[in-house]
């Protein structure tokens, strides 16, 4: 489960405190809770987002940078950040077909997150040439319309039963259990 977290809450002094105490108040699995950041809140205090990122992992948690890309990242610190996932912001996905730039951002992110042993997903797709371009740079991860809408509740556990029939098949069967 992805749950994303404003700035505010994670700034908050106690914020990884208050994570430990709801992972252990629902049982949940920490590893199966992924906890999204902007990009943006962690370049605002570098400092105290590493000290946050680190008592959140100590808890067991994932995190991930949302919206990556989009501002002024800085490569030597990210390797130093204990993240789990980078998020490919929608405007690189939305043009990579029509934007020679933006194919070689995106491509450039994949490599370097695939070199650093951090996953990627890619936000925003919407077409089979965005998800072909994906495919074939190895992003481990896509979200957006062509592979679903938001769903209700019911709906969502028909999806996810599908894709768990499909399980380890190829790309295609499980692309064909996901739009039907």
């Amino acid at each position: 489960m992805a749950v994303n977290v404003s700035g505010k809450q994670f700034c908050a002094g106690g914020f990884s405190d208050q994570v430990a105490a709801i992972v252990r108040e629902t049982g949940l699995d920490p590893s199966a809770l992924e906890l999204e950041i902007t990009e943006s809140v962690i370049m605002a205090d570098e400092a105290c987002a590493e000290k946050v990122i680190n008592q959140l992992k100590t808890i067991g948690v994932l995190l991930a940078i949302d919206d990556f890309g989009t501002g002024y990242s800085s490569f030597s610190r990210l390797r130093h950040l204990a993240v789990d996932r980078l998020k490919i912001d929608r405007s690189f996905v939305t043009s990579v077909n029509e934007c020679s730039d933006d194919r070689a951002i995106a491509a450039a992110i994949i490599a370097m997150a695939r070199a650093l042993r951090i996953n990627v997903t890619a936000e925003g797709v919407e077409s089979f040439p965005q998800l072909m371009f994906l495919q074939e740079h190895e992003c481990q991860d896509a979200q957006g319309f062509l592979l679903s809408k938001a769903l209700p509740v019911d709906d969502a556990h028909r999806l996810l039963r599908r894709v768990a029939e499909v399980g380890a098949g190829s790309r295609s069967q499980l692309l064909k259990a996901i739009i039907g």
